[in-house]
């Protein structure tokens, strides 16, 4: 993983933390889940995306 993909994976989680944090302080008709389902899918695409380019680098050396 780059320095750059580990700051954004690092910075990604950062904010789903609060997020997680700031839901439950809402009202129960109130949710942020949608969002925090978002974000954990995002840093699991974007762990992909650099397994699959570290993978696609290796294969072609």
């Amino acid at each position: 993983m780059t320095d750059s993909s580990q700051f954004t994976r690092i910075c990604l989680e950062e904010v789903l933390r609060e997020v997680e944090t700031l839901d439950t302080q809402l009202s129960e008709p109130i949710t942020l889940r949608p969002a925090i389902t978002t974000l954990e899918t995002t840093v699991e695409l974007l762990e992909r995306v650099v397994s699959n380019c570290a993978g696609g680098q290796k294969r072609t050396r």
